[in-house]
Formats: C-alpha cells, sequence, structure tokens
C-alpha cells in the first residue's frame, strides 16, 4: 500500500469518526429538543392549570362576595363604613364651625360644661376657652349623642329591641361559657346572623309608614334630635332664634342636625348588617393612657392621660385580637 493510500484510509477513517460523532450529536439535540417539548408542553399545562385554578378561586372568591353582600342590610363593606364616619365626623365639624362663628363664649361655656358631670372640672380648668375647645366640645358633645346609634345593641326601628337584646345576650353567654369555641361553628355565628337579618328586615321596611319599622324608627329620630338639638339651644341660643325667623326651613340648624340624626342611624343599620361586629371602643376619659395604635391626639401629644375624648375608635372583630378600623380623636393631659 502506497503513502497516498494509507493517508486516503486515515482520512476516511477520521471522517467516518467524525460522522459518528455528528450523528451522535444530531441524536442528542434531537433528544434534547424532544425533552425541551415535552417541559414546554408540561409548562404549559400547569400554567393552564394555574390560570384555571385562579379562575376558580376568583369565582369562588366572587361567589363568597356576593353572597357576604346578601346577607347585609346594605351594600356597604368596611371601607364604605369607614368613610361614612370619616363624612359623619366632616359634617359635625362643619356645623360645630358654624356654630361657634356666632357664638356667645361665656354662654357656650357655662352650657358645654354641664353636659358631662365627670368632666366639669377638666373643662374650667382650660378656660376661658379658645375657639378651637369650643369647637372641639361642641363635636364631642355631637358624637357623644349620635355615636348611641352605631351601638350593635341599639337598634332604632326595632320596637322589641328589649327581647331582641336579650336573646342577643343569652346566645352571646352561651358561646362565652362553651369550652370549644369556634367562631366558624354554626352556633357560635348565629348571633350575628340573627343581627344581620333584623337589620335586612328594618331596612326594607323602613321606609313603609304603615309598618311598626318605620314609626319606631321615626321615634328614635325624633329623640335623637329633639335631645341634640335643646343641647345645641342651650349652648347657642342664637339658633332657636334664628330657625324660628327663617322662613326656609332647609336652611335651618334644625335640618342639619336632622340630617345628622338620619345619616348617623342609617349609617348605623349598615353597621350592624355587617357579618364583623364593628364597635366604638370606650374610653376611660381622666384614666386611660394615650394608645398611639388607635388615637389620634388633638394637639400632636404621644402620650399623657386621655382627658377627653372627641370621637372613639371604631374596631372590628369578634374576638381578640380587634382590627382598629378608624383611630379615636381625643385630647390628652400630661400624666402626673
Amino acid at each position: 500500500m502506497t503513502a497516498d493510500s494509507n493517508r486516503v484510509a486515515q482520512l476516511k477513517a477520521v471522517l467516518a469518526q467524525q460522522k459518528r460523532i455528528l450523528e451522535g450529536l444530531q441524536s442528542e439535540q434531537q433528544q434534547y429538543e424532544q425533552s425541551v417539548q415535552a417541559l414546554t408542553d408540561q409548562l404549559e399545562s400547569l400554567r393552564a392549570k394555574r390560570e384555571q385554578r385562579q379562575s376558580s378561586l376568583q369565582e369562588l372568591q366572587a361567589n363568597y362576595d356576593k353572597y357576604l353582600r346578601s346577607l347585609r342590610a346594605t351594600g356597604d363593606d368596611l371601607e364604605s363604613v369607614r368613610d361614612k364616619i370619616e363624612d359623619l365626623k366632616r359634617d359635625m365639624a362643619d356645623l360645630a364651625a358654624a356654630l361657634v362663628a356666632k357664638a356667645d363664649v361665656d354662654v357656650a361655656t357655662e352650657a358645654l360644661s354641664t353636659f358631662w358631670l365627670n368632666l366639669n372640672g377638666a373643662i374650667k380648668a382650660m378656660c376661658p376657652l379658645s375657639p378651637q375647645r369650643l369647637q372641639m366640645l361642641t363635636e364631642k358633645f355631637m358624637m357623644d349623642v349620635l355615636v348611641q346609634n352605631l351601638n350593635l345593641s341599639v337598634f332604632p326601628g326595632l320596637e322589641i329591641i328589649e327581647q331582641y337584646n336579650q336573646l342577643q345576650y343569652w346566645l352571646d353567654d352561651h358561646n362565652n361559657n362553651n369550652d370549644y369555641y369556634n367562631a366558624d361553628d354554626a352556633l357560635t355565628q348565629l348571633p350575628i346572623r340573627l343581627r344581620q337579618e333584623v337589620a335586612l328586615i328594618v331596612h326594607k321596611t323602613e321606609t313603609d309608614k304603615s309598618s311598626d319599622v318605620y314609626r319606631a324608627r321615626h321615634a328614635a329620630l325624633q329623640n335623637n334630635w329633639k335631645y341634640l338639638y335643646s343641647g345645641l339651644v342651650k349652648a347657642y341660643p342664637f339658633v332657636y332664634q334664628h330657625d324660628k325667623a327663617e322662613p326656609d326651613v332647609h336652611k335651618h340648624y334644625g335640618a342639619r342636625v336632622q340630617m345628622l340624626v338620619e345619616k348617623t342611624i342609617s349609617l348605623g343599620l349598615a353597621i350592624k348588617g355587617m357579618e364583623e361586629d364593628i364597635t366604638a371602643a370606650a374610653v376611660m376619659e381622666g384614666e386611660q393612657p394615650f394608645e398611639p395604635d388607635t388615637m389620634i391626639d388633638e394637639d400632636g401629644q404621644e402620650d399623657g392621660i386621655v382627658a377627653f375624648c372627641i370621637c372613639p375608635p371604631f374596631v372590628v372583630g369578634n374576638i381578640e385580637p380587634v382590627r382598629t378600623l378608624l383611630k379615636g380623636r381625643v385630647l390628652c393631659v400630661p400624666m402626673h
């Protein structure tokens, strides 16, 4: 065999080897491509399943939210309730500002100091009252009167309120003494469902003038109006003279008071229709330390003892821990 023949044989052997390597690489590439396609298909299938699950979860959530809304007396939720409380506070502030602008400070101070027997000394300590403090106390008076309608045990429009509360207390007492308390248990939910159903009935019939609900609601509105209006007239006597002389009832201070009462009673009904308790937290004036998580001080103070609660904190929850829906507005004095 010649040298050239050997050279050709070697080249053929190398070429054959490289061809086998290339075929092997092509086979591997084909396998990789098949694996990639299989993984891509699997990924797309997982994505489709995830999207389907998300869609199903969204549908379940939407159905659940729809179910919750169907149980409520009104179309409100926590956010709208909070907004309505804020709106009510703004209306009180606007009315108070209008009253203070025309006030006889001495008369107003003397009257306001009699509204709270336990705060007489604290009010006198601030005298002479500045317009800001006079407005603060006026807003406090309005809130103290109207906030009762937001109480879960006060049900304007329900004539059998005593019997209703007796049943509610009995159910609550039974649940509190139950060693196997479960927030999702049907019996545990019964007091809430009872409250929601009563709120729904009241809401549906409160505009029917022939119904006992309408009469009871109207009586509650009138009682609230009389108490609030007479208190404001005592502090601001010009209110009565203005309303007596003004022929347009829509321009009366009494009409603004009635609007406040109407708004509060409607807000109270929305609160009672919720599936969670929304309550005005009790604040012990003259005793309770300032709580930054639930309170805002009138003067921006960060500690002290609450001397005046102008608006209580509103909290959400049926069991501890409760959540703060809206911080309360207070005025503190230094700790001794």
